[in-house]
């Protein structure tokens, strides 16, 4: 019951420099996004990550639904770049859309393993071929690629995805041939979000920061059980929101959080 009371009284005063992070990811160019199912009184919640590069806003949600993702107003509010696991919704939301390469990457191999289908393989070395130019790039001060470069890529894409078309028509498994043809249209709709790293340098080849900063959620469930209560979930998800920023920023978070429990101003 004191550990509860220490939460609850912790949570309600990260309120401000909880506002701090929320308008610091919200002023910025590129945010990460991703939900992840989690049990709370034995059903399951959501819980979504909100991340730049240097801050975390982590909230609970009963399901991962429009409607819940605009209870939390912080999407609807976003007018940057965003990264994310190829969430439809998400699209109603910000400027811009990156998506997750490296899940990607995972759907062509298992493709490939199922079908021995070859253009899985080549689409996967050409996505690899990219991120591995865009780094050399970078190395050499080279922040972009001339349009007439990128158009270039942009073919090449295009003629990987016609190859599989064919390849698909052979695929003598009738499921398998199914799932194919649903990841080749979504390549095909979805070309200009997957190669938006190579367009603009800004944007990363993955959304693994949010991969990672979801996995502690994971950790703790399997070691402490479910949530009792969704408000119980938001009060420790307040508390990770602000340490995994400080440890982002460098701020040492045990002074941060003893600064906030003796209501010592902070700044995030």
């Amino acid at each position: 019951g004191t550990i509860v009371n220490f939460v609850r009284e912790i949570s309600e005063k990260l309120k401000k420099p909880l506002k701090q992070i929320e308008e610091k990811i919200l002023n910025s160019q590129i945010m990460h996004t991703d939900a992840t199912p989690v049990r709370c009184d034995n059903k399951n919640i959501s819980v979504r990550n909100y991340s730049t590069k240097e801050y975390t806003l982590l909230k609970a949600t009963k399901r991962k639904s429009k409607k819940d993702i605009e209870k939390t107003n912080i999407l609807p509010r976003y007018c940057g770049n965003l990264i994310h696991d190829h969430e439809t919704v998400i699209y109603n939301y910000g400027k811009g859309h990156g998506e997750c390469n490296v899940h990607l990457l995972r759907y062509l191999t298992g493709n490939y393993e199922n079908t021995n289908n070859k253009w899985c393989k080549d689409m996967k070395n050409f996505l690899l071929s990219l991120k591995e130019m865009k780094r050399r790039k970078v190395e050499q001060g080279i922040n972009n690629v001339t349009e007439q470069d990128f158009q270039k890529y942009s073919i090449r894409f295009d003629e990987i995805v016609e190859r599989g078309v064919k390849e698909n028509k052979k695929t003598k498994s009738k499921y398998y041939r199914q799932e194919e043809k649903k990841l080749l249209n979504r390549l095909n709709k979805y070309k200009l979000n997957h190669l938006l790293f190579v367009k603009n340098f800004e944007i990363p080849f993955d959304n693994n920061l949010s991969e990672r900063e979801l996995r502690h959620v994971k950790s703790k469930q399997k070691i402490s059980g479910h949530f009792k209560s969704i408000e119980g979930a938001q009060s420790y998800l307040d508390i990770k929101s602000i340490i995994i920023t400080c440890k982002k920023v460098e701020k040492d978070f045990y002074t941060t959080i003893k600064n906030i429990f003796d209501n010592t101003p902070v700044t995030i």
